[in-house]
């Protein structure tokens, strides 16, 4: 989904990694198989998870870290693909979750690595508007690993003020909410907290979500286009 309707995010990481002194390698385009886990198509998960495996064991076998643009995606190979693929290739799999980090995890670790006064000059332009930051997890990534890193990252910006909305889920679920019979539970989900908190925020308010399925759900019912971490850093490093 990422590389044929969103490419502008994977490429803000890069655009990101780069300016910080890194060189980036981008693995086969092996989908985690995410949508047929949630769907139930188990078999063909398997297959799945098993050539995401091949395709990723060779950069965690030279200590590359695998940088995740999506949390879907990254719960897949991190949390379920050690579960699902064959006995044989079990410890590969576990190897490649281990080297599995968000894209706000790496990228918050190599700042946070760096004196203050050099994170500071790493930043180009100023935040815009008024300053306000509204942070809204991914089920997953609240699940996996929590949202210090994302807090801790976007608390780099200079002025930056960072607020991590108590705001559940958004009620998107990949796909589910644009399912026939889905759309007003899904609605409903995001009724409860998200969208109120974002309707009561200002204008100039940037809203950041990680998840693509946030991102649009936040964009259909609300005046808000949300955008990624990586895409808010790029404009500004």
């Amino acid at each position: 989904f990422t590389n044929y309707f969103e490419p502008r995010h994977p490429s803000a990481a890069v655009q990101v990694a780069e300016r910080l002194g890194f060189h980036v390698v981008v693995p086969p385009r092996v989908c985690c198989g995410r949508p047929l886990i949630s769907k139930g198509f188990l078999q063909e998960a398997v297959r799945q998870a098993e050539a995401t495996t091949r395709a990723l064991i060779p950069l965690t076998q030279q200590g590359i870290p695998i940088v995740f643009c999506e949390p879907g995606c990254f719960s897949a190979v991190r949390d379920d693909h050690p579960h699902l693929v064959s006995v044989e290739m079990r410890d590969e799999a576990r190897q490649v979750a281990q080297s599995c980090v968000t894209f706000e995890e790496w990228c918050c670790q190599i700042l946070k690595a760096l004196p203050k006064s050099i994170v500071k000059e790493q930043f180009q332009r100023s935040l815009p508007g008024t300053g306000q930051i509204l942070l809204h997890g991914h089920c997953h990534q609240k699940a996996l690993v929590g949202m210090d890193s994302s807090i801790q990252l976007l608390s780099n910006i200079p002025k930056a003020q960072v607020t991590s909305l108590d705001s559940g889920c958004c009620g998107m679920a990949g796909m589910f909410g644009y399912e026939r019979g889905h759309y007003e539970v899904s609605r409903a989900v995001g009724e409860w907290r998200l969208f109120p908190a974002l309707r009561e925020s200002d204008a100039g308010t940037v809203v950041v979500a990680s998840g693509f399925s946030c991102r649009h759900q936040i964009s259909h019912f609300t005046e808000h286009k949300a955008v990624s971490s990586m895409e808010l850093l790029a404009t500004l490093i």
